[in-house]
């Protein structure tokens, strides 16, 4: 059985793999990079990045700056409460 930290960098590079064959390849990668950086911090930390007055988030009623837009825009989600 593989450790926690080997299927993190497994499944990494599978969706990297599929990111390179995409249409636009460099845009999902970054994406990706982007999106597995940010699932890696603490929640704390991913609140305080993202707190503001424009948005509110209706699943932990947080007032928010910003939603992130990762490869398609109606992809949108808060990443102190999005997990994989």
């Amino acid at each position: 059985m593989m450790s926690q930290f080997a299927q993190r960098i497994y499944r990494f590079l599978k969706y990297a793999h599929i990111a390179l064959h995409s249409p636009n390849p460099y845009q999902r990668l970054r994406d990706l990079i982007i999106s597995n950086t940010l699932f890696n911090l603490p929640i704390s930390v991913r609140k305080q990045l993202f707190t503001g007055q424009n948005h509110f988030c209706p699943i932990c009623e947080t007032p928010l700056n910003r939603f992130l837009n990762l490869h398609r825009p109606y992809h949108r989600f808060f990443e102190a409460v999005s997990r994989r």
